[in-house]
């Protein structure tokens, strides 16, 4: 069976994770270009094309032409050479050989983080996850890199108590649209053209 997508079409508030994983198909075969820990320690990926930074003050930097953010959710990337695992939330990473482990700044996961540069995705998966706290859960998101490389970005435990609850996890496009997933089991595709520039 075949199925069209227009990448550039709105989707409101969907729970359907086939559609869901249809639009992450589009990540399949893009190349990592840098991980960065943004404000929050929220965990940005960029992926695709180096493209330049709108904002005049990052006029000498680039970001990828697809961008993973990881806002209100856990995440894990587990690298495969070298054997390290780096975890959100103040948890630590660890050398995989030596099971050692250590808190450890933003700069040095970014740094240690390096070897998943030029990696291309090769899975890129959605699964609902059920909530241990009524009124949390949400949709997980997993991938796979070409060198054995996994990340892996579950919803938070914990229920929003603000106005305006963060999503689990987003993604930028380079159609001017966004991703946003959860909190909860749905997600929406929206125009990124009218939210400020990243």
């Amino acid at each position: 069976m075949s199925i069209v997508i227009d990448l550039k079409s709105e989707v409101k508030q969907s729970a359907d994770l086939h559609l869901l994983e249809g639009i992450l198909g589009a990540l399949l075969g893009q190349r990592c270009l840098k991980v960065e820990l943004s404000y929050g320690e929220e965990l940005m990926v960029h992926l695709g094309d180096p493209v330049p930074c709108s904002s005049p003050e990052l006029a000498d930097e680039t970001k990828g032409s697809w961008i993973l953010g990881a806002r209100a959710s856990r995440w894990t990337l587990l690298l495969h050479d070298p054997p390290v695992l780096i975890a959100s939330n103040g948890q630590p990473f660890a050398d995989a050989e030596s099971a050692g482990h250590q808190e450890t700044l933003p700069l040095e996961v970014e740094k240690r983080a390096e070897p998943l540069i030029g990696c291309n995705i090769v899975t890129a998966k959605a699964k609902c996850i059920f909530p241990e706290i009524p009124g949390c859960g949400g949709i997980a998101l997993l991938l796979e890199f070409n060198d054995g490389s996994h990340l892996t970005v579950l919803p938070d435990d914990e229920a929003d108590d603000d106005e305006t609850p963060l999503a689990d996890w987003e993604l930028f496009t380079p159609y001017d649209m966004y991703l946003a997933c959860g909190p909860g089991p749905v997600w929406s595709y929206a125009r990124s053209d009218v939210l400020k520039s990243v």
